[in-house]
């Protein structure tokens, strides 16, 4: 019996700490970008998040905490959107450099499908709004990728086409790298203006026969324990 205490208080304890991890908040850019941050959405832990601004024409040059971060909690699609007075007129160019590392967490769903979304957004004459999206499947760009697979997503918004979602599945993985690149053009007389960059991880879900063999097991333990606490 003592034996069996010992062990809920085990099992407690290690949900606690579970508990305990920091859960992504809406905040602003510079938050996320210290040293170490990591934070968790659903089963899935960000991290290592970089931000690279540049800006000419007399365009805004915009700072991390100009941008905001805001989790997306949608069930089984987790993700980040990244928020901010993005824009520029006539002979002005505004780029903004995103990156940041997904990993699921240990009994967690993989990951088998990106969607990036380029929101609120557009243009008139010659402006143009565009994302430009590299993807490491499997590994993380600190090592070039060498263990994992490079794909790229994009979208666009001009005078020539209206892109404004793009995605793509692929083989589970349990980490992705992100680099996102946010390009505005204002051209010799335009304007362009995106209010959101949005990425969302799809997560592969138990079939129907893992569920089942899920509860069975669930209904051993609580059989074990129930057996045990008669002796």
């Amino acid at each position: 019996m003592k034996k069996l205490f010992l062990l809920m208080c085990v099992l407690l304890g290690t949900s606690a700490m579970a508990m305990a991890s920091v859960a992504c908040p809406v905040s602003t850019h510079d938050n996320y970008l210290g040293n170490g941050f990591s934070c968790t959405i659903d089963d899935k832990t960000f991290s290592n998040f970089s931000y690279s601004p540049s800006a000419s024409g007399g365009a805004a040059l915009i700072p991390p905490s100009g941008v905001a971060v805001v989790p997306v909690t949608t069930l089984n699609n987790p993700g980040l959107l990244f928020t901010g007075g993005f824009g520029v007129i006539s002979n002005q160019t505004q780029d903004e450099l995103f990156g940041f590392t997904v990993r699921v967490n240990n009994g967690g769903n993989s990951i088998n499908d990106i969607t990036l979304l380029q929101l609120g957004t557009g243009f008139t004459g010659t402006g143009s709004a565009s994302i430009a999206e590299t993807v490491c499947l499997g590994d993380t760009f600190a090592n070039g990728c060498l263990n994992g697979t490079i794909v790229t997503l994009s979208t666009v918004d001009n005078s020539t086409l209206v892109k404004l979602s793009d995605h793509i599945t692929f083989a589970p993985v349990r980490v992705i790298d992100v680099v996102k690149d946010l390009e505005l053009f204002g051209g010799p007389n335009g304007s362009a203006f995106v209010s959101g960059v949005e990425n969302q991880f799809s997560e592969v879900t138990p079939e129907p026969s893992s569920l089942l063999m899920l509860g069975t097991g669930i209904g051993s333990v609580a059989i074990f324990v129930r057996r045990k606490l008669k002796v």
